[in-house]
Formats: structure tokens, C-alpha cells, sequence
């Protein structure tokens, strides 16, 4: 799969497009590929989806935005969809106040060379998000061929990446995890942290996170190393105990004794245990640790 970072003008085969965050990659992510694919197998084009880092919530700092995927692990996946041109587009102040009309014209039509546009029924874009479904149907319809996926629902509840975030903030992993190919996780590389874990008897691997991430508390988790599966105890927040300010990932991975700093550690999440609790002192602590490592050992033996 090409991976494109700025609009440049298309001089292969004209464009299948659909345009979003496709952050998390759920059901109705899976729709919208499928059918640029399924419109590309009927026509003489090239399977694309233009998506943006930072994502607009990113950008604009919308509250409790996180990402649900990496961008390695969603490239990964359309990809494996069998996308060939991926559009991953930096998203500026400037890109934000593009109105609706130049966006078609300039960059999805003279650019692009976009023929078929597949979005879902709430899609919108332009400056000010002033550009949907309808507009476009009126506007552009004899241009550009037009088709829409409708939205997936779950008891009238619609289904997408902000119903999924708040699944994951809420420690609902199973439930976040039956709308996503692949179960939520925190990929990162392992750092150099104070050593207080090991100190405490439960040495951890350290990776820093962004402090969008709102998701707090004591967890069950899967690590996954070098295709290698571990069982573990992850800590997120910022250590309360000892007065951290930055929010980090600590995991304490069961049954290793490796030197994993500077590699790539992958952390599912499983099942949430408890929420971080700043505790008097260290030995109020520790017996709360083995209070967690006791619990997790059960769930797993269950």
C-alpha cells in the first residue's frame, strides 16, 4: 500500500475514495472498505481512503478524544483490506478551513482524479463541517458517483468510535471489543522509569503515553512480545502514590525476566480490577498489589 502524506496530483488510475478517521477500525469501518473495493472490482480504478494525523479531535483537543488504534495498526489493516493508496494527511488549521466546495473540486476531483466517493450517511467535511450527504448528492452527483453505507445500530444505539471510547473509559473492554477487528491495546516502546516497582517486588516495563489517554486504573492484561503472549497486571495513570504528574503505562509482565528496554511492547487490555488509589505509604500498597496479583491470578485460573 503507498502510503501519500500530502494532496498531490494523481497520475495512476483514477480514485475509489472513502474519507474518515477510521480510528479503532469497527463494523462500519469494515463496510465503507469493502464497498470501495466492491466498486473497484466493477471499474477501472484504484482502491484509496484518505484519513488524517493528527485527527481532527486530536486537533481541535476535543475532551476525552483518544486514539483507539495506532496509525501502524490501521495502515496495517486497510492494507489487509486490500487498499492500495492511503492518503494520511496532516490535518492544519489551514486544512480545517477549507470550505466544502474547493475540497471537492481542488483536491478530490482535479488532484485526487476521485470518480467514486463511498461515505457513511453522517458524513461531513468541509469548513465547519458544513458539507454532508445531502449536500453532496445535490451539488455533485452528475461529477463524482456518490454512495453511502449506512450507520450500524445496536438497539437504536448507534454504533462508532465515540460509542467505543466511552466502552473503553468505562473498563467495558468486552463489550468495546465485540465492534472492533482488533481488541483494543496500547502499543509503545518500553522506557527507563524510576524503578519503583522493582523495588515494591513487581518490576514493571514503562511506556509513556499521550495525556489524552483517559483511562485510569488497575487492569488485567495481555502483553505481547516478539509474537510472544504473557499474562500481566498494567497500571495507567499518574502513579498517585508518589506524586507523578505524567500519565504512564506500567505493566507487570507474569513468568518474565527479560531486558525489553527499547523494544515494542503491545498491552491488551482485559478486564479492569480497581481504580488507582493514592495510598499512606508503601507497605498500604504493596499489600494492595498482592491484593491485585491474587485477584487477576483467579480470573485466569477461572
Amino acid at each position: 500500500m503507498e502510503i501519500i502524506k500530502k494532496i498531490t496530483e494523481n497520475n495512476d488510475a483514477p480514485l475509489a475514495l472513502s474519507i474518515g478517521n477510521f480510528d479503532g477500525m469497527h463494523e462500519g469501518h469494515n463496510l465503507l472498505i469493502n464497498k470501495v473495493i466492491e466498486v473497484c472490482g466493477k471499474n477501472n480504478c484504484s482502491p484509496a481512503i484518505m484519513t488524517f494525523n493528527p485527527m481532527p479531535q486530536e486537533f481541535f483537543r476535543q475532551h476525552s478524544f483518544f486514539k483507539i488504534m495506532s496509525d501502524e495498526d490501521k495502515l496495517a489493516h486497510l492494507e489487509n483490506m486490500g487498499i492500495k493508496k492511503c492518503y494520511l494527511i496532516p490535518f492544519t488549521q489551514a486544512f480545517s478551513e477549507i470550505d466544502a466546495d474547493t475540497f471537492i473540486n481542488q483536491i478530490l476531483l482535479k488532484s485526487l482524479r476521485v470518480e467514486h466517493l463511498i461515505v457513511g450517511e453522517d458524513f461531513r467535511f468541509g469548513y465547519g463541517r458544513k458539507g454532508d450527504l445531502n449536500y453532496l448528492m445535490e451539488n455533485y452527483s452528475d461529477l463524482i458517483k456518490i454512495s453511502s453505507v449506512k450507520t450500524i445500530k445496536e438497539i437504536d444505539t448507534k454504533i462508532g468510535s465515540s460509542k467505543i471510547r466511552k466502552l473503553i473509559i468505562d473498563g467495558r473492554f468486552d463489550e468495546a471489543n465485540q465492534f472492533l477487528l482488533e481488541p483494543f491495546n496500547i502499543s509503545g516502546r518500553v522506557e527507563h522509569g524510576d524503578k519503583v516497582g522493582r523495588d515494591l517486588g513487581y518490576p514493571t516495563a514503562n511506556i509513556k503515553i499521550c495525556n489524552s489517554y483517559p483511562i485510569n486504573g488497575i487492569f488485567y492484561v495481555k502483553a505481547y512480545f516478539k509474537n510472544n503472549e504473557f499474562n500481566g497486571i498494567a497500571s495507567i495513570g499518574t502513579k498517585p502514590t508518589f506524586s507523578g504528574d505524567k500519565p504512564l503505562l506500567e505493566v507487570y509482565i507474569f513468568d518474565f525476566n527479560k531486558d525489553i528496554y527499547g523494544e515494542n511492547l503491545k498491552v491488551r487490555f482485559i478486564k479492569k480490577i480497581r481504580d488507582q488509589i493514592k495510598f499512606d505509604n508503601k507497605e498500604q500498597l504493596i499489600k494492595q498489589m498482592n491484593d491485585d496479583y491474587k485477584r487477576v491470578k483467579e480470573i485466569i485460573n477461572n
